[in-house]
């Protein structure tokens, strides 16, 4: 039985690839009887398309992302210098004062979350028009600039909204296409084991290893540990078929909270 199905998309397309072209070849002689070709095909194009789809609206959300958060760091900062130049006015303490400036919440920090300080930008370009003593030029402390970034950043927000919303309407499709793809492969590895012994060659055209082939190595057995002439701990232990490394992790009681590697060798000895 197959118990390692490849988890991603890109696996399970080249899985179920193999395995139509199994079908093509042997389907008949064996015979493959609980999945047709063309039910593997389209469960195979299926989920390209949608895997494709969905990285690309993965990439847009990227995309969408890269502009968003520098923006966002650059009103920020904006933000922080303005309230600064307000406070030689206005004061350390809030007032109402501070309010008609778009500080609303009792406080005259600048906001934490983004739609709060794009909010407070749009609020800032109406006061500043309002109020053009308290405009600073040489320090873009200005209305246009504040209205500036918060057009910018709202219209960048919609971007990731729109973005996360497309991202999250394509994986509505991708996710059906996964697991109707990994159930044929699941049904027809069920219709193999029925009619294949598990040393049959014709498992591997399938794409599909032989199930009579151990693939992971065994857990060690007669791990010792002994010590040598200065003190130190030897850790060893007999070598294992197919294990090309060994590990070795320790905890002390009372000391460590979780295991710590030790060694790792292609060797089962190590200090």
């Amino acid at each position: 039985m197959l118990t390692n199905i490849p988890s991603s998309d890109h696996g399970i397309v080249s899985l179920a690839t193999k395995n139509y072209n199994g079908i093509v070849k042997y389907g008949a002689a064996i015979p493959v009887t609980m999945v047709t070709a063309p039910e593997m095909l389209a469960a195979k194009t299926a989920l390209q398309n949608a895997a494709s789809d969905f990285g690309a609206k993965r990439d847009d959300l990227q995309a969408s992302y890269n502009l968003f958060h520098p923006g966002m760091d650059e009103l920020t900062t904006w933000l922080v210098t303005t309230r600064a130049v307000l406070a030689r006015s206005l004061g350390e303490t809030w007032s109402a004062a501070w309010a008609a400036a778009g500080f609303i919440n009792n406080t005259t920090a600048v906001p934490k979350d983004n739609e709060s300080k794009i909010a407070l930008a749009a609020a800032l370009e109406t006061y500043l028009t309002n109020n053009p003593a308290e405009v600073r030029t040489d320090m873009d402390v200005t209305a246009a600039t504040a209205g500036t970034m918060a057009e910018t950043m709202a219209g960048l927000q919609v971007e990731v909204t729109n973005a996360k919303e497309a991202l999250r309407a394509s994986d509505l499709v991708r996710q059906p296409a996964r697991t109707a793809a990994v159930t044929l492969i699941s049904t027809l590895v069920a219709n193999l084991n029925k009619k294949l012994t598990a040393d049959d060659p014709r498992w591997i055209a399938f794409g599909l290893p032989l199930p009579a082939t151990q693939r992971t190595p065994a857990a060690p057995q007669g791990v010792s540990v002994t010590t040598d002439s200065s003190g130190a701990m030897i850790v060893s232990c007999p070598r294992v078929p197919l294990a090309t490394r060994y590990r070795c992790r320790m905890l002390i009681v009372g000391v460590d909270t979780k295991y710590r590697l030790v060694f790792s060798a292609p060797d089962p000895l190590g200090i």
